[in-house]
């Protein structure tokens, strides 16, 4: 089966991965005895990219950025090779200008904190572009991952919070909670993407889908979704805002 990755991108905020957004009532969430609840610091490296350790198969723990905006998992080449895992197909990966067939590895667990998935197929990449900012850069988290859990990003204490199943997470967070949106992408369902309705009436009176991505330093806007005055981009001729 063909999948369909959106690699689109918007800034890091807190996020709950099943149904909502909340604002933290106070910096973190306190683990309770028996809780699913796992905590771990995180670093902000080039152009303000989360960076967590995460286990592959019990080895490491290897530099991986976190990315919301990142529907699959992905893991460099090299890692890989390094840690002997099997090569189980093909994925499609869709970006904003071209899609790209990829390799997949399947990972018999993958560790971040206390939080475990097991089973899971990576999508392996070379990561030149990352390791040219952030040379010590193994992989990328997605949703696929991230899914599993409610999950809170609390940038002023550089710590991420991750919950199975209920628990004191969704109780202790207050504030608005936004409904998530069907995900959907130039007319596809995409897998696994936190998109939400945002209001600009001098685009769009009805609203606009966007996709919540702490892989970006800055919101982007699709040409498409812009009324006003247009000029060509340098980059093949493309409009560009």
């Amino acid at each position: 089966m063909t999948k369909l990755k959106c690699s689109c991108q918007s800034p890091v905020l807190i996020v709950s991965a099943l149904a909502m957004l909340a604002a933290p009532s106070q910096l973190g969430v306190a683990a309770t005895a028996g809780s699913n609840l796992s905590s771990i610091h995180f670093k902000v490296v080039a152009d303000a990219k989360v960076v967590v350790p995460v286990k592959v198969n019990g080895a490491g723990p290897f530099d991986f950025v976190l990315d919301t905006g990142t529907s699959e998992t992905m893991i460099d080449s090299d890692l890989v090779a390094q840690v002997k895992l099997p090569i189980t197909g093909t994925t499609i990966m869709t970006g904003l200008r071209k899609s790209s067939v990829l390799l997949t590895a399947h990972a018999d667990s993958l560790e971040l904190a206390e939080a475990t998935v097991k089973d899971l197929d990576l999508s392996v990449v070379q990561l030149s572009e990352l390791k040219s900012r952030y040379p010590r850069a193994r992989g990328i988290v997605g949703e696929d991952f991230l899914r599993n859990f409610d999950f809170l990003l609390d940038n002023r204490q550089h710590l991420l919070q991750m919950e199975k199943g209920t628990g004191p997470m969704a109780e202790t967070l207050t504030g608005e909670h936004v409904p998530l949106s069907k995900p959907n992408y130039q007319g596809e369902t995409t897998l696994n993407a936190l998109m939400l309705i945002v209001k600009v009436p001098e685009l769009r009176p009805e609203g606009l889908r966007v996709l919540l991505d702490s892989g970006a330093f800055a919101p982007i806007l699709f040409w498409s979704a812009y009324r006003g005055p247009r000029s060509m981009g340098a980059e093949g001729g493309r409009e560009v805002i």
